[in-house]
């Protein structure tokens, strides 16, 4: 068990000794942890506080440093000579539990045997194997402190970091670096809640580095995304445009016909959202809407736009791609929903994207097709190409290797564009 270590902060917890007693004489069950005044998207301090040498990103516990004198509180060196033992313990029963002598408030989660059952310390969040007959009720005889305050440990996962190749959990090697690094006094940025209550997170160094950054970069975890699509190389494919844009450019975006009922799947799948993304960025993965209907997209971009009410004042406004479909609009921050883990079914977590970016290959701009200011695509050429494959127009294509996650293709219809381009 780890002891809370004491930083200078000027903030002060909400949990006070006079905070008001459980009208019962024994503790039912103990509250979830309280975040305010701490709000969504603020960066505060904080140290993990499980204990684990191989906790999981996807899972692990943290202090934080504001709560540090209340949680000197809530544990005692010995029982009070009244305190009364559990003669029969339950499934979630709250107690007060042994650790390396001393005791501390937990939950059993699980009875092992007549003699022996696992408990959690829910000011902490490590479990622990314990003797039956070691348990006590939480009750009057104990300080109000221990039976008023609510839990002191917030049960957390990083926000911006997944497990590697498309696996559902995080390896060996993940978890001992996670908590190799996650160690002492950290910075904690609270981004949303599940609706499991748990909160997703993203943890700071002192010196700044993010740890699912420095994961990343030791190949132990991945940028948090949704799955990429497999696109098999050189060979036909029949696709169909997707992006339902009128100057395609260079990119545009198409969907495989076979898949199309996924497509359709995932439309009916979305569960309602109930939290915002607090402080996008780019890169970030979201659920938006279009035409009041939920999509999967992506933060590609944040331009500030002058409001014309309140004089004009400039706010923010942030580029999003549906990654289904290869659209793309501005929406503002309050438009943008966070990826509940816990909230949303497998099909939307799980399904690859279904929209494929690609670009020509094998042909240029040149004469009537070639814009002189900017070197690309004329409105002429383009006209030409939006009218031979237009949106939802099923076309064969053979894709190249990828760059950046742009497949090169080459597409048999293009030899209309004879007139315009130049091999």
């Amino acid at each position: 068990m780890f002891a809370p270590v004491r930083v200078a902060s000027s903030d002060n917890s909400l949990l006070q000794e006079g905070m008001p007693m459980q009208n019962n004489t024994i503790v039912q069950q103990i509250d979830p942890p309280i975040l305010a005044p701490v709000k969504m998207g603020e960066v505060v301090s904080c140290m993990r506080s499980d204990g684990s040498i191989d906790t999981s990103p996807d899972s692990f516990f943290i202090q934080l440093c504001r709560d540090e004198e209340v949680i000197e509180k809530v544990s005692l060196l010995e029982m009070p000579a009244k305190s009364r033992k559990i003669d029969c313990p339950q499934l979630s029963m709250v107690c007060m539990a042994p650790f390396c002598g001393s005791f501390y408030r937990a939950e059993i989660v699980s009875i092992e045997n007549s003699e022996r059952c696992c408990v959690m310390f829910v000011d902490y969040g490590n479990k622990e194997e314990v003797s039956a007959d070691e348990i006590y009720f939480i009750d009057d005889t104990l300080p109000a402190i221990m039976r008023s305050s609510p839990r002191l440990a917030f049960q957390c996962r990083l926000s911006d970091a997944m497990p590697t190749g498309g696996e559902k959990a995080f390896s060996a090697e993940a978890c001992r670096l996670f908590s190799l690094l996650a160690q002492g006094i950290l910075n904690v940025c609270f981004v949303c809640k599940s609706v499991s209550g748990i909160y997703e997170v993203t943890l700071g160094l002192p010196d700044g580095r993010s740890i699912s950054d420095l994961l990343c970069k030791r190949g132990c975890a991945a940028r948090l995304n949704w799955p990429k699509k497999s696109v098999p190389i050189f060979e036909e494919c029949f696709v169909m445009r997707s992006d339902d844009t009128d100057d395609v450019e260079q990119i545009f975006t198409v969907q495989f016909v076979d898949d199309f009922h996924n497509v359709e799947k995932l439309s009916t799948a979305y569960e309602p959202c109930t939290s915002t993304l607090h402080s996008p960025r780019i890169g970030d993965i979201t659920i938006t809407s279009f035409d009041d209907l939920p999509y999967r997209a992506e933060v590609v971009g944040i331009v500030e736009e002058r409001s014309s009410k309140g004089g004009g004042a400039v706010k923010q406004m942030y580029r999003v791609r549906y990654v289904d479909f290869g659209n793309e609009c501005l929406k503002e921050a309050e438009e943008l929903f966070a990826v509940d883990r816990d909230e949303q079914p497998e099909m939307v977590l799980r399904l690859p994207k279904q929209g494929i970016r690609c670009r020509l290959i094998g042909v240029q701009p040149c004469g009537d097709g070639k814009d002189e200011i900017t070197g690309s695509w004329s409105r002429a050429a383009l006209e030409i190409l939006n009218a031979a494959v237009q949106p939802g127009e099923e076309i064969t294509v053979m894709f190249g290797h990828p760059c950046e996650d742009i497949y090169p293709i080459k597409v048999c219809i293009f030899a209309i564009f004879f007139l315009f381009i130049d091999y």
